[in-house]
């Protein structure tokens, strides 16, 4: 967790079976972190999460931002309902 970010859970505590594989899914957090090697590289544009569809790209989640969810151990499909501003 970051420093000075205090988690709010929006996930109820149930057990969610992957959409994919129905393997049963492992409750986590997903976080995109910055490092100064990238940084420096290619600056805050490499460190965000992209959703694309047909001409459209979305951007889901900036760097330093994270969101609960479920990954799949069996298949690793990824599963976030909501990400959380701030």
């Amino acid at each position: 967790m970051m420093r000075g970010v205090r988690r709010q859970h929006i996930l109820r505590d149930e057990q969610m079976n992957c959409p994919a594989c129905e393997a049963p899914m492992t409750r986590g957090t997903a976080i995109i972190l910055a490092n100064w090697k990238s940084f420096l590289i290619f600056g805050f544009s490499h460190m965000n999460l992209y959703f694309e569809s047909g001409d459209e790209r979305r951007k889901i989640m900036g760097p330093d931002k994270e969101a609960e969810g479920y990954l799949c151990p069996k298949c690793e499909s990824l599963f976030v309902p909501k990400i959380k501003d701030g």
